[in-house]
Order: C-alpha cells, then sequence, then structure tokens
C-alpha cells in the first residue's frame, strides 16, 4: 500500500466516523437519563484537579492488553450514501498489548461500501524500543525510525469517544486544552478549553460533568464551537460513562453522543468500559431540508482485558517483509528510503561532472541561438508587412 493509498484509507475511514457525527432527533431522547445530584455539600474541583485526577488514573492503564471490536452501520436514509466511498457497515477486529512505551497493535477490518463493494484491510503495529514497524497488508510496510506518539496508544480514558468524536489523546491533555492538544498535527488548529460544571447521575452512575469548548476559528472571523460534554464516573477511575456533542450552528440539538453501558473491574479498584454505544446525526439533511435523522450507529466492545500482561519481548519484535512488499524508512515525517523487498537494489549512476559542464553549455548555447532566429523572424515579418502597407 503506497503513502496515497494510506491517505485516501485515512480520507474514507475519517469520512465514514464523520459523516455520522451530527445530530438526533430530541424527541428520541439521550441514551440515558441525567439526573441532578442533589448533593449540596460537594464543592467542585478545579480543572487542574480534575486534570491530576485523571492522569493519575491513566497510569494504571500503561501495562495492558485487550481484545477491542467495533462495527458501524449507516442508516439507509443517510444523505452520505452518494459518495461511493462511504462505508455501509464494518466490523473491526483490534488487538492492543502495552507494556510501558513497548506496543503492538493488529487491527483486521471486514466492511461493505454503499455501492456493495466488499474489501478487506489488515494493519499491524509494533514497537520494540528502537523503531516502529508498520505493515498494511503484504503490500506495505512502514519502517519509522522516531519514537512513537500519544496518539498510537489506545487510551480507556478515551475510548468511549474514540468513533464518533476521533478522540485519539489522552483524555487529560483534552481536558487540559490550550498548548496539550496544539502539539498534536491534528488538532492544532483548535482551541481545546474546559470547564467543570457540576455533580450529576448517568443511570446509577454518580458522576462530574465537564465541558470541553473546541473551538476553530476562521480567517474570515468565523467561529466553529463545539461544545462536548463528558460525565466522568467518579467512583470507576474517573473513566468518562457518557459524551454528549453540540454545535453552535446547530442551537440546541445533539450533534453526537455516545455511552458505556457497562464496565468491568479489571483488579481492584481499576475499572474498564466493555460495551458501549455511539450514535452520529446527519448534518446535510439538516441544511438541506431542515430534517433532524439518525445517520449511523457505532457499538463497541472490549470482548477480553487484563493488566499487568505476561509478553515476551519478541512480541512487540516485527521484521518480517513479504517478498515483493514495498518498505519506507520514515524519519521526522518523510520517506528517506524507499525499494522492493527481493529486488536488489541499484546504485546510482555516476554523472562525469566535466562531461555534464560541458553538456550544460552546448544546450545555453542551443537554446540561445533558438531564441535569436525566432526574435529575427518576429521582426523581418513585421517589416514586410509594414512595407506592403
Amino acid at each position: 500500500m503506497s503513502i496515497g493509498d494510506l491517505i485516501f484509507l485515512s480520507i474514507v475511514t475519517i469520512l465514514a466516523a464523520f459523516f455520522g457525527i451530527f445530530h438526533s432527533d430530541n424527541s428520541n431522547g439521550p441514551l440515558s437519563p441525567i439526573i441532578s445530584d442533589s448533593t449540596g455539600s460537594k464543592s467542585l474541583p478545579t480543572v487542574d484537579e480534575v486534570v491530576t485526577n485523571i492522569r493519575n488514573n491513566e497510569s494504571f492503564y500503561t501495562n495492558i492488553h485487550f481484545h477491542y471490536r467495533c462495527s458501524m452501520r449507516l442508516e439507509k436514509n443517510s444523505t452520505f450514501r452518494q459518495f461511493p466511498q462511504v462505508l455501509d457497515r464494518f466490523v473491526q477486529d483490534i488487538d492492543f498489548v502495552r507494556v510501558n512505551a513497548l506496543f503492538r497493535t493488529v487491527k483486521r477490518r471486514e466492511s461493505v461500501s454503499v455501492t456493495d463493494i466488499p474489501s478487506h484491510y489488515e494493519e499491524l503495529s509494533a514497537y520494540d524500543g528502537e523503531t516502529i514497524f508498520r505493515k498494511f497488508g503484504n503490500k506495505s510496510i512502514n519502517i519509522v525510525l522516531n519514537a512513537p506518539v500519544e496518539t498510537d496508544y489506545y487510551y480507556p480514558h478515551a475510548i468511549l469517544g474514540k468513533e464518533k468524536f476521533l478522540m485519539n489523546h489522552p483524555l487529560s491533555d483534552v481536558i487540559t486544552g490550550g498548548d496539550s492538544m496544539k502539539k498534536y498535527p491534528e488538532t492544532k488548529h483548535f482551541d481545546f478549553s474546559a470547564k467543570v460544571v457540576g455533580f450529576e447521575r448517568i443511570g446509577d452512575e454518580p458522576c462530574l460533568k465537564v465541558i470541553v469548548d473546541i473551538k476553530n476559528k476562521y480567517k474570515s472571523g468565523k467561529v466553529d464551537i463545539e461544545y462536548r460534554n463528558i460525565w466522568l464516573a467518579t467512583e470507576k477511575n474517573y473513566l468518562p460513562v457518557k459524551i454528549v456533542a453540540y454545535d453552535n450552528n446547530m442551537g440546541n440539538l445533539i450533534v453526537c453522543e455516545a455511552e458505556v453501558e457497562r464496565f468491568v473491574e479489571l483488579d481492584h479498584g481499576i475499572w474498564i468500559p466493555v460495551k458501549m454505544t455511539s450514535k452520529g446525526y446527519d448534518e446535510t439533511a439538516f441544511y438541506q431540508n431542515k430534517t433532524y435523522q439518525l445517520n449511523d450507529t457505532y457499538i463497541a466492545e472490549i470482548t477480553d482485558a487484563s493488566l499487568n500482561p505476561k509478553i515476551s519481548p519478541d512480541t512487540f519484535h516485527e521484521n518480517r517483509i513479504p517478498d515483493g512488499a514495498k518498505v519506507h524508512k520514515v524519519k521526522n515525517g518523510h520517506i528517506i528510503e524507499t525499494y522492493i523487498k527481493g529486488i536488489t537494489k541499484t546504485k546510482p549512476v555516476k554523472v562525469d561532472r566535466a562531461r555534464k559542464s560541458k553538456t550544460s553549455i552546448f544546450m545555453i548555447l542551443f537554446g540561445f541561438g533558438v531564441f535569436l532566429i525566432i526574435i529575427v523572424a518576429i521582426v523581418r515579418s513585421v517589416r514586410f508587412k509594414r512595407l506592403a502597407s
């Protein structure tokens, strides 16, 4: 798979997520009721205190192994069915293991487009402490010579928002905002800020509600804002139990929503969300004819999870390159070498600098001569017309 193919696949995947990011009919109501906590004696923590609490809890999940399955179904009346690349449905399995900085992720996805074209996608990523080895099917290999970044990992604190909210970053960074999110290329143009607004219950779960404002300011002066409401389960490691987003262009209509249906305790006092539902709504339909309809539904489930897995160091070391695969060596985001596995690398042909210099001079003189001939021909043609008149 070439870099162009990867960019295209990423765009299609992002479209599949974003095409359902807007709007739900208020008559459907939220996924579960929100009940204000009447405990008036509680004092609200500051944003910094919430971030510290989340970051401390995030540290419990740096040695973890889990299997994650996500499925998506696009609604039949979605306006985005006009795009052939959009997926009608898919099932994706992800196996993730992390031991401190080392990680290994295996992704497999079976999908069908809105034009009934099936496809299969596989990706393996592994970091052994020196290089990141990424294999896309059996056709393309990226060997990344840099250390991994935050988005290479799966965070239990952000996994509820991964599908509909593209939360590929630590939740502590999302709520901190400012420079914490500016350091990521995909969010550097957005301004994140947060405020703590109160205690509420989602079902039977006591929660702390935080609102994160995400602003996108255009050169024209227009400002788009997504108001992301996040309920943190205070008795379950401050993991998000519900996320609901609104957009300033849509008033009080829900943009997208996600909720944990079930948690499991991995160890004493350490929980993980294992069943989640996310819904997205059709923005285009709203702007075109003011209809407010469901666009797609995601169901995500962690089917197996454990802390402190007993993993051999060899698990993180990958170097198997199939014959015929295109290999890219990447450093600082740039390809520094490309070759085909199994094909002898050819050395660049040496150039005789003296001969090259003579050739260059000849070509310059030849070009100048042609230029003079053209100028003379034009002048003579003009003079002839003048004499004839």
